[in-house]
Formats: C-alpha cells, structure tokens, sequence
C-alpha cells in the first residue's frame, strides 16, 4: 500500500477494526522505511516507526507519513547545502585544503549542522583568503628552515614572472609586500639544490672579481639576461707576477780649483714564477704554510680594494668563477660562448 492510498483510505473508511489498523501501519511502516532509504541510520527513523507503532488511527497515520515526509524533504534540502558548501570550501582551498585545520574542522562542523542556516554561518565565519595566506607563509617559513643563506624565488606579479635571488631576510620581507596571489605562485628553490658550473671569464667581462656569495646576473651579447647566478668560489688565473724598476743618480761638482762629477744607477726587479707551483710545494711541505698564505691570503679582495682606490684596472687578468646556477639557466649559459658573455654584478659577498 503506498502512502497516497494510506492517506485516501481516511476519506472512504470511518471506523476501522484492529486487524485492518494493523494493516495500514505495516504498510505506513514500510513506506517510511522507503523514505529513509538513503538515510539508514538516522535515528527519526525509528521515532517514526515508532509514532506509527503507538497510533490509534488513520488520521493519526497519515500525519505521521507526512511529518516523515516534511523531514526526508527539508533533510535531503540540508545535504544538497551541505554538498554545496563544502564543495565550494574544497574548490576555494585547491591544493592548500591539506593544510588547513581551519578548513577541516568546517568541514566537520557542516557535516554536523542541523539546518541550511547553520552551515551558511560555519561557512561565513572562515576568512578563506586570510587563512591561505597564512598557510602559503607556513609553507615559504618551512623551506627556509632548510638553513641555506641564498634561495632562488619565483613569482607572477601583475602578470609577470619574476625571479631573482634572494637571502633569506629578504624573502622574509618579501612576503609582507606580496599580495596573496603573488605568495601564491612563489617558487622557491635553495640554492644548495643547484648545478656547480665553471666559467672562465676575463677581467673586461666582469670587472672586479667577484667574490663568495656574491649575486651577478649574466647577460649574452644582445643584452638578454641568460641567468642569475651565486657566486660559489672564485680566483684569479695568475701564472707569474714580475716588477720591475730602475733609478739613476747623478752629481756633478764644480769649483776653481777642479771639477767632479759622478753618476749612480740603481735597479730593483721581482718576478715571481708559477705561483701555481708555489701552492704545490707549500701543500707538500717544501715552502713555508704560514708565509706563504699570508702573502697571497684574501690576494682578489686587496686587488679590489687597490684598484678602486688607485682607479687602475689590469684588463688583461682573467677570472676562475664556480657559479651556482638554477636549472633553468645551466642549458643556457652552456651553451653561449664564454666571449660573447657579461657578468654584471648584483650584490657584492662581501
């Protein structure tokens, strides 16, 4: 018996005996076990089945049927809200949903929520934007925990990809001028991650020498930036250092009597030869450790500091560099001839 005739059968019969009564609740029973199909184990179920158990009418019956049926209803309008918002929270947080406490206990909350209203006000109180900001921060704060001094970073910003290195101080204050969308699309690599490349550059390519730590970025012949690099050791390629000087004096004494004169000549000359060989011998103990180290100890750094302050550059001195280089740029700066390079120097390791 369905419910439509449960309820017609109200219309056509007046008094009932307890047999068919008995009858119509089993098939009152039924049609609410039907209801709550999709919801076994909920327990107005059993309130229901029950109120029906304890009628002594149709009329009493059909009531309860359509007090059932008020209650499937409004139930299955709740879920429908409650599948909605939590899609939408899920589609809001993306890939960040794994992160956020916030958003899981929501989710958990909605799950629980009585009415449409309820959920609405669960979903009104995240503050979604906030609360991924926060989680992108968390994310960029545990990268840095790596402990790594310099780390190559990666942003849209206004719909342009910037990247450049930074030291972790600087990222830090980074995520304070970046809006969220920015914070977002960071790319952040340490730089102990990167390829070692050696290069071979002269003095004219790159100016100074570059030191430890420093920042340049490298440049092809048509002026587009090829890559950033770090600065991961750097020499100078010296085979010989030679000097040279000579100094004439002359007298010349005249008086009544006679006349004197005399001339002086004076010559200084220095050449150090192979100071690779130096080195050598010093490591296997044949020169002096301490002499020698502190002859040639910081020799780059004093050759920069003289050359600013005389404003005397040897352009014929070429640079050893080992450069940390992202990915992104190994293939690049490989492939370019080392002549055809500038070296322009961004931030100093000193």
């Amino acid at each position: 018996m369905t419910i439509t005739t449960i309820m017609s059968q109200q219309k056509t019969t007046t008094n009932i005996v307890a047999p068919n009564l008995n009858k119509i609740k089993e098939d009152a029973k039924k049609a609410v076990i039907e209801m709550f199909k999709a919801y076994p184990n909920d327990p107005m179920k059993n309130v229901f089945l029950g109120k029906i158990d304890a009628a002594t009418s149709i009329e009493e019956i059909n009531n309860i049927i359509n007090e059932a049926k008020e209650y499937i209803s409004k139930k299955k309008n709740l879920d429908n809200v409650k599948e909605n918002v939590i899609n939408l929270i899920k589609s809001e947080y993306g890939d960040l949903l794994q992160y956020s406490q916030k958003a899981k206990d929501a989710i958990l909350k909605i799950k629980l929520a009585k009415t449409p209203e309820e959920v609405m006000r669960i979903y009104n109180s995240l503050n979604i934007v906030e609360d991924k900001k926060e989680i992108v921060l968390n994310l960029i704060l545990k990268e840095l925990s790596l402990g790594d001094n310099y780390y190559y970073v990666k942003y849209k910003e206004d719909n342009e990809t910037k990247s450049n290195f930074y030291s972790r101080a600087k990222l830090l204050s980074l995520k304070d001028t970046l809006n969220y969308q920015a914070l977002k699309s960071i790319k952040i690599e340490p730089v102990s991650n990167f390829k070692k490349v050696a290069l071979e550059v002269s003095a004219k390519q790159c100016g100074e020498l570059p030191l430890e730590n420093s920042i340049v970025a490298i440049y092809n012949k048509n002026g587009s930036l090829l890559t950033y690099a770090i600065v991961d050791s750097s020499y100078l390629l010296l085979d010989s250092v030679s000097y040279g000087e000579s100094k004439d004096v002359s007298n010349s004494i005249k008086s009544p009597v006679d006349q004197y004169s005399s001339s002086q000549s004076s010559s200084i000359s220095y050449n150090l030869n192979n100071i690779p060989g130096i080195l050598e011998a010093t490591v296997i103990g044949k020169l002096d450790y301490d002499k020698i180290k502190q002859m040639f100890e910081n020799f780059g750094i004093r050759l920069n500091k003289l050359s600013k302050e005389t404003q005397i550059f040897d352009s014929k001195m070429n640079y050893f560099l080992i450069l940390s280089v992202p990915d992104d740029g190994v293939e690049k700066l490989i492939k370019t001839n080392k002549n055809e390079i500038t070296i322009v120097l961004i931030n100093s390791g000193e």
